[in-house]
């Protein structure tokens, strides 16, 4: 099983890479800038792949501490 997630992490990597690499250089040779949405959206599309949730774990605290802050303030 680890190994399975290991060669996963590493294709995703590589294909992550490439995209991000094409989608650079298309961005920075594009000299009529027609396409520039599409290098932009693949370039967007790809980073928020690997950026973590912002629904994650650091709300999930903060709403415990405040549901308790207000229970204590309503007694």
């Amino acid at each position: 099983m680890r190994r399975l997630q290991t060669w996963r992490f590493g294709i995703q990597f590589l294909f992550s890479s490439v995209m991000i690499g094409l989608c650079t250089f298309q961005l920075v040779n594009d000299k009529t800038k027609e396409n520039q949405t599409l290098y932009w959206g693949g370039l967007s599309t790809v980073l928020a792949y690997w950026l973590p949730s912002p629904a994650g774990s650091q709300e999930e605290p903060f709403n415990q501490q405040r549901g308790t802050s207000e229970t204590e303030q309503s007694s």
